[in-house]
């Protein structure tokens, strides 16, 4: 998996959490990485827990079950089921968890240069598409159908982001920019059905 992030979206990190996550390999994927990889992502996630670093909106994204779609759990639940942990130390120390930590560390996984496209996009909308100003009136929502369509289909185009995967970061790039978790499951959902 490539990993992309912009750095308005890093979290800040103590000096001590900044050297656990200069040990962690993000990129290779082979048994003796994950055996290296365990140790300081367990110690990461369980500081960043403790000092309550990750944002809310990026906890909620793990921990609530509206956010996961197609399924009645939350993701931290599914992951929890779907790899038989009993408990977060073994979460944390699971392989598959890397692209979780990902997010909560760096926010949504989409090229710098995309996030200023979609942010462009809104800024230049005849609708007011900021989160703040954001109240989900007929004209609004169809302006925000719009937009997430066109930058949904300039991911799958241009940086050959799978739909599903575009789908995704868009919702999580739409928590992070302020929208509430129905207006990021509606940018889903318009990405989704997106014709390439």
């Amino acid at each position: 998996m490539t990993y992309h992030s912009h750095t308005q979206f890093h979290i800040d990190l103590a000096q001590e959490e900044e050297a656990l996550l200069g040990r962690i390999d993000f990129r290779t994927r082979d048994h003796e990485t994950y055996l290296s990889n365990r140790e300081p992502v367990a110690s990461l996630m369980d500081s960043l827990d403790r000092h309550q670093a990750i944002p809310a909106h990026r906890l909620e994204w793990w921990t609530n079950p509206e956010l996961n779609t197609g399924s009645n759990k939350s993701r931290r639940d599914r992951f929890a089921e779907n790899t038989k942990a009993n408990s977060p130390h073994d979460i944390y120390t699971n392989p598959h968890f890397l692209k979780h930590l990902h997010y909560f560390v760096f926010g949504p996984n989409l090229p710098p240069d995309f996030i200023e496209l979609f942010n462009a996009l809104l800024a230049s909308s005849p609708e007011s598409l900021s989160s703040a100003d954001f109240y989900g009136g007929n004209d609004e929502i169809a302006e925000l159908r719009r937009v997430t369509r066109l930058a949904a289909r300039t991911a799958v185009r241009e940086y050959r982001m799978g739909k599903p995967n575009a789908a995704e970061e868009l919702c999580k790039l739409s928590l992070e920019l302020g929208f509430d978790a129905d207006t990021a499951l509606s940018v889903r959902r318009y990405a989704m059905v997106t014709k390439p």
